[in-house]
């Protein structure tokens, strides 16, 4: 084991149909799971027992760096190399995969783009994605699903190979970074000078322009407001977007769950600042739940939005808090947070190596030894010898895995474990309600 994808840590997209992911020290794409008909080792390997390394038809002394996972019901992967290569496989019916035509991969195939410093693709509960991608140039390119705007040429076309955007407030900036956000899709892109434009999908007024009107082109937010990233859940088009700038927090968009954390339920067009937050990371559960889980600068917690399953650890398993509040109890020493899917679950990976959940757990996803749902943050059954260093989690809807790192590099998982999810070998349907060590 190297590393889980560190996109993961933005949640832009770590959920994937019963199939886990991570590069291990060689530098492999290393999974385990079923590839949902669309990608894994090629036709007629659609189930992985064990960890195994996926080939990717690299160079001589390429190395992949990243991966990235698109699509909730249609499914691709794409991964980017130490020279800037973007390879991709899976669903392609929209022209996702950049390939020129929209026609599914079952093997890794390179995308027409060079020198890539950033990706991001989308990820929505429909295969209407799209992908987004600044060379080192600091072009924009933009394809895949056009219908609403999000791909920035001024039209609403579905693109199938990379286009560089030219037009609308962009024309001559250097962009540095790009976030896209399917189901009614928008982009979001930070040039040079941190300045932020948005296109796209503008029901709730989610581009921050002042006006709930969808934009075909880039158009600068109204506030001037400058940011390091740009959030936003994989949800349908009741979304709320977030922009970090240093460790302010500020929010615009759709609000009828209090996911903006204002106090009340007002949808708003121009990013508002969250009040009594200092931001070091936020996370965001999936598409019918607005939760907001943000990590602060001093390691605590706050919380709010929606919850369905008891994911904000406030005591209750349903309900809203339409401003930041604690969990219960408290949750401080905090080095990562992920809150993931349909079912919500939020786990927290503290500095001490220890690993708490709250949530759904139908399928023992919180490691307590039960499928028992819980409205507070519990400790994940282990070995007081252990020490975590790094968290990810996988799965769609309520079938979710936790996957945990050890200091010794050893992978353990718990959870869902249908398709050989976990890579348990055979044991195909036995889900596991405890920290398993996994095969590597």
């Amino acid at each position: 084991f190297l590393k889980f994808g560190t996109y993961a840590n933005k949640n832009t997209g770590s959920s994937f149909y019963r199939h886990c992911l991570y590069i291990s020290n060689a530098k492999k794409l290393m999974a385990a799971g079923y590839g949902a008909g669309y990608n894994m080792q090629g036709e007629h390997q659609e189930e992985l027992y064990n960890f195994q390394s996926i080939m990717v038809p690299l160079q001589k002394g390429e190395e992949i760096e990243e991966y990235y996972t698109c699509g909730w019901g249609h499914y691709a992967i794409f991964v980017l190399t130490n020279l800037g290569n973007l390879y991709a496989t899976g669903y392609n019916g929209l022209g996702q995969l950049g390939l020129g035509d929209k026609t599914n991969r079952q093997i890794f195939t390179k995308v027409p783009i060079s020198n890539v410093v950033w990706f991001k693709p989308s990820h929505g509960i429909t295969h209407y994605d799209h992908c987004a991608a600044v060379t080192a140039d600091g072009s924009l390119y933009t394809w895949g699903h056009g219908g609403d705007g999000a791909l920035g040429h001024g039209n609403t076309t579905t693109l199938t190979t990379p286009t560089k955007v030219t037009g609308g407030d962009i024309a001559g900036k250097t962009i540095t970074k790009c976030f896209t956000f399917s189901n009614y899709g928008n982009t979001f892109v930070i040039d040079s000078d941190r300045n932020v434009y948005a296109t796209g999908y503008n029901g709730y007024g989610q581009l921050g322009l002042g006006h709930d009107t969808k934009q075909t082109t880039f158009k600068q937010i109204v506030s001037g407001r400058k940011a390091d990233s740009i959030e936003g859940p994989f949800s349908d088009h009741r979304r709320a977007i977030f922009l970090i700038d240093g460790e302010d927090l500020y929010a615009t968009g759709h609000n009828a769950w209090g996911a903006l954390g204002q106090g009340d339920t007002v949808h708003r067009s121009t990013f508002t600042k969250v009040p009594g937050i200092a931001v070091d990371q936020i996370t965001l559960a999936g598409h019918t739940s607005n939760n907001v889980i943000v990590k602060q600068k001093d390691g605590t917690l706050r919380v709010w939005g929606y919850q369905s399953q008891g994911d904000l650890g406030i005591g209750s398993v349903s309900g809203t808090a339409k401003s930041p509040t604690s969990p219960t109890g408290g949750m401080s020493d905090v080095k990562k947070v992920l809150s993931h899917d349909n079912y919500p679950t939020t786990y927290v990976l503290k500095n001490d190596g220890s690993i708490w959940a709250t949530g759904y757990n139908g399928y023992g996803q919180l490691g307590v030894g039960t499928n028992d749902r819980s409205t507070t943050f519990k400790k994940i059954h282990m070995d007081d010898n252990l020490f975590f260093k790094d968290i990810s989690v996988f799965g769609a809807d309520s079938g979710t895995q936790l996957l945990a790192v050890d200091d010794n590099n050893d992978l353990w998982g718990c959870g869902y474990n249908g398709q050989f999810s976990l890579g348990m070998g055979e044991d195909r349907y036995n889900h596991v309600t405890v920290l398993t060590k996994l095969r590597t």
